[in-house]
């Protein structure tokens, strides 16, 4: 699995970090995976000192304070389908941090900046991920669709990771969009609409910021960090030049952004959603939808390329099948 791989690199080894958040999640996943109280409070101070250095708007600073003190997600206790979705999120977090530094270690930097940044940057990402506008974990499976398309096409060590990281970062922004809207059912209005496109600008801001924090000026890691910052950027951006939040289209937008799009579309309609009626896409619907929106929505070489990977690589449509299995999903 590329987990052992990457983390063979120096960068990417978070067991020696001394004060990780990926080490706090380890030492004690037991018993913040019954409770995940110790693990927020932690969580809470790595925010609020990261918002005063990221230079974060008020209105940003606002709505990522609401959310991290918006313990809705708690109170889904007698929820099975809610309660298996967060008991899950202390493993997946602590997932996503070592896949971040592992990430990090291919693109060459030092254990201290990775420290740094994933400090700095994770929480955030967590505070959207636990709104459950998707079954928790979306960004990791995101990445994990990435890293299949671009094993397929062959991609450099270097150009991959940077993809694979801008695609785990993609929906870092969701922390600053009220999470009323995110679990809202139905078609957000135009008001909200609004809202929720904030975050491809949220997430530019935290990602840029957290260059500026922790890597010299005119650095390769603040170049690295730019190209990363753009698909989070623009991963809402659509190929015929209709999505947000700039209106780009076909290759005016960044390869990572088309391909995180992508792969962002097909968790998003095969995983459940707590407030979701009936059950989410099958893969099989999930492609057709796809394939209709090539040249739309999708670049058509990513979708095509993607399903070709999954014809004809053996064993990889079993590994697609078990991650919308285990976010919830209805595979077949």
């Amino acid at each position: 699995m590329m987990q052992k791989r990457l983390h063979k690199h120096d960068g990417a080894d978070c067991r020696g970090r001394e004060k990780s958040a990926a080490i706090a999640l380890k030492s004690g996943s037991r018993l913040l995976v019954e409770t995940s109280w110790l693990f927020n409070q932690f969580e809470a101070s790595l925010v609020k000192n990261s918002m005063e250095l990221l230079g974060l708007g008020a209105t940003a600073k606002k709505r990522i304070m609401g959310n991290m003190t918006d313990d809705t997600w708690l109170k889904y206790e007698n929820n099975g389908l809610a309660h298996k979705m967060m008991k899950n999120r202390i493993p997946v977090l602590e997932e996503m941090y070592l896949q971040f530094c592992g990430l990090a270690g291919v693109l060459g930097w030092d254990r201290t900046i990775t420290n740094s940044m994933a400090d700095t940057i994770m929480p955030f990402m967590d505070i959207g991920e636990r709104t459950c506008y998707t079954y928790y974990g979306h960004n990791y499976r995101s990445m994990q669709y990435a890293e299949m398309l671009l094993d397929y096409r062959g991609v450099g060590a270097a150009e991959k990771a940077e993809i694979m990281l801008g695609t785990l970062l993609h929906d870092t922004g969701k922390a600053g969009v009220p999470g009323g809207i995110l679990r809202k059912e139905g078609r957000p209005n135009l008001v909200e609409g609004k809202y929720i496109e904030k975050h491809t600008v949220y997430g530019r801001d935290i990602l840029t910021g957290a260059a500026r924090l922790h890597a010299p000026p005119r650095s390769l890691i603040r170049a690295q960090m730019g190209r990363i910052a753009d698909i989070a950027l623009s991963h809402q951006e659509k190929f015929c030049g209709k999505g947000y939040p700039r209106q780009k289209a076909g290759a005016d937008i960044c390869i990572g952004a088309r391909i995180a799009a992508f792969c962002d579309a097909l968790d998003a309609m095969t995983s459940k959603r707590l407030y979701q009626k009936g059950m989410p896409k099958t893969f099989a619907q999930a492609r057709g939808i796809a394939l209709i929106e090539m040249n739309v929505h999708f670049n058509e070489n990513i979708v095509t390329d993607f399903f070709k990977a999954v014809d004809k690589v053996h064993g990889l449509k079993d590994r697609i099948y078990a991650i919308i299995s285990g976010c919830g999903g209805n595979p077949e």
